[in-house]
């Protein structure tokens, strides 16, 4: 049974604050003290520090793996990074986190350096994208590139502008598969594949 993150969250969440709300007998023996919803790199961090103070932590990831937006193209020839391949260095925390695991950082490089499209076996510069025979997309769409697609449709249509508009009863109506946000704000069918074959993990029809 498929339920929405909305309804799914209220559930979690009442689960937790029930088993808060026993006797201090009762709460001795429940399974867990917290519960994290997604096993990307701030809920990784909040379980280890939860666990490196005694709590009994439980993790709940909704993909088949962990590690969020850090994610390794294996399946692609030569293995490019999808997502996190960069640490700036005002990424205290995690060059923190990396010196305490002894994970060397080399230097990478800039993200304003020249960087191409791999397309159906195709390697597209990125100045070159808009007329290439292989930019399927339609009418403003094509002046963007497919990394920048997403953001293009966010800033075009976004109606959740503060951190509280997403409680809002209003908001419900966003309870959507992101693929059908997208469709219902004009993306085009090849719109919507060159942003399904970015760094998103699961695909735009099952997240929202």
């Amino acid at each position: 049974m498929k339920i929405s993150k909305r309804k799914f969250l209220t559930i979690a969440t009442s689960l937790l604050f029930a088993n808060s709300s026993k006797s201090k007998s009762a709460a001795k023996s429940r399974k867990y003290d917290t519960i994290i919803i997604g096993a990307g790199i701030s809920g990784l961090n909040a379980a280890m520090i939860l666990k490196n103070q005694g709590a009994k932590v439980l993790i709940l990831e909704g993909s088949n793996r962990v590690g969020g937006r850090i994610y390794t193209g294996d399946h692609i020839e030569g293995r490019p990074e999808l997502g996190a391949s960069q640490v700036g260095p005002y990424y205290g925390r995690v060059r923190d986190m990396a010196y305490k695991m002894g994970i060397k950082l080399l230097p990478g490089s800039n993200q304003t350096s020249p960087y191409a499209f791999f397309i159906k076996n195709n390697l597209i510069a990125k100045e070159a994208w808009q007329k290439h025979p292989l930019n399927y997309t339609q009418n403003e769409e094509r002046a963007r590139p497919p990394s920048a697609l997403l953001d293009y449709f966010f800033s075009q249509n976004n109606n959740l502008l503060g951190l509280g508009d997403w409680l809002d009863n209003k908001a419900h109506q966003y309870d959507i598969p992101l693929a059908s946000w997208l469709s219902n704000n004009g993306a085009s069918k090849d719109a919507l594949r060159l942003i399904n074959e970015g760094p998103i993990d699961a695909d735009i029809w099952n997240v929202s």
